[in-house]
């Protein structure tokens, strides 16, 4: 395919990406929900339902879906605990009581270019002063 110079040279890789996109939507449909988005959610037995699909049928293995849900629980609980502070919102917040010297600095920034200022602080300007 590399030697090829008609038409075929692009088209060929180009059809090539569309098959994919079959396995792919098969194995969305049947993939299973992700256990922590479905606690996330409050659905905790789904959640349930969901681990034992995703787990190995092996008995052997010390596995208890109930105390992995118990665990999520727990985790997704201390999440939002800790993420209250660490929002967007929070930041915002934060920014707001020091606005006023935000406009200040914004405005000083902006109203250096028409003077000229930056022309005159330039180490290269020398060439343009008078």
């Amino acid at each position: 395919m590399l030697g090829r110079t008609d038409q075929w040279a692009y088209r060929i890789p180009y059809a090539l990406q569309w098959m994919w996109p079959v396995p792919l939507l098969v194995g969305i449909f049947l993939a299973p929900e992700s256990p922590w988005w479905l606690v996330r959610k409050g659905r905790t037995e789904e959640a349930k339902k969901s681990l034992l699909r995703l787990t190995s049928l092996n008995k052997e293995a010390n596995f208890d879906a109930d105390e992995t849900v118990a665990m999520m629980v727990h985790t997704t609980a201390l999440e939002e605990k800790v993420c209250l502070k660490n929002s967007v919102k929070f930041c915002y917040r934060e920014l707001m009581g020091e606005f006023r010297l935000l406009l200040v600095l914004a405005t000083l920034t902006v109203s250096k270019a028409p003077t000229g200022a930056e022309l005159k602080s330039c180490a290269w300007s020398g060439q343009f002063k008078t």
